[in-house]
Formats: structure tokens, sequence, C-alpha cells
């Protein structure tokens, strides 16, 4: 598969991800689907300028191709990759489980400070989960 197709399959499965997110139809840029989200989504936001050049590139490879059957715009892998990247970030974001190792550490409010401090210090805490109830 060539880069310009998988970078068409990835623009293709991000455009769909938004505009149902954005609950607009298919007449509408995805430039305007990325402006639309950036408010509301941190991921969006952050990589709003990456996001728009990638919509200018989708042009450049689609209509190109569509003019006279030549593309003029391929891109390199690298792009191809880090597009890919960005957009599993924002359609599938990871849980914050995925970060933890093992159980978290919970302690009852009857627990003493001196106790909370050992077991912050032995597995390097910042914070404990204080059960109430």
């Amino acid at each position: 598969m060539s880069s310009a197709s998988e970078f068409i399959q990835i623009f293709t499965r991000l455009e769909n991800w938004m505009r149902d997110r954005a609950k607009i139809g298919s007449y509408v840029t995805f430039e305007y689907c990325v402006d639309k989200l950036k408010s509301s989504h941190k991921l969006i936001n952050r990589h709003s300028y990456f996001l728009e050049s990638m919509g200018r590139l989708r042009n450049a490879i689609v209509h190109a191709e569509n003019f006279d059957k030549t593309i003029i715009a391929e891109p390199n892998n690298e792009i191809v990759e880090r597009f890919r990247s960005i957009s599993e970030l924002i359609m599938e974001p990871p849980t914050l489980l995925k970060y933890c190792h093992g159980e978290p550490s919970i302690v009852t409010i009857d627990t003493s400070l001196p106790e909370i401090l050992r077991i912050m210090l032995a597995h390097d805490f910042s914070q404990v989960i204080i059960q109430d109830g």
C-alpha cells in the first residue's frame, strides 16, 4: 500500500470520527471540524495546526489524483506515522488504568498520618486515596 493510500485511510477514519463527534454532516470542511472541536477536545486543540495541515495534504492528494490521475503529493512515512499516532490518541485516548502499576493504595479515614506517610514513602506516592465509608 502506498503512503498516500495509507494516509487517506487514516484521514477518512479521523474525519468520520470528528464529524460524528461534532454532529455535523459531510458538507463542511475538515478544517471546520477541527475548529469546532478544538474548544472541547484538548488533543485536537493541541494538534490543530498539524491536523489542518493534514487536511490540506489530503486535498492535494485527492484532488490532483481526480484531475489527471497523477499524484502530486506523496506523504513520507514519518508524517504518515505521526498522523496515525495523533489520530489514534484522539479517537482512542489511553485510560488512566493503563498507567497504573498495580492496585492503588487505599487507606481509611482512621489510618494514622505516620502510617500514610510510610506508605507514600515506600511506594513513592505524592497522594493517597482515603476511603470514607
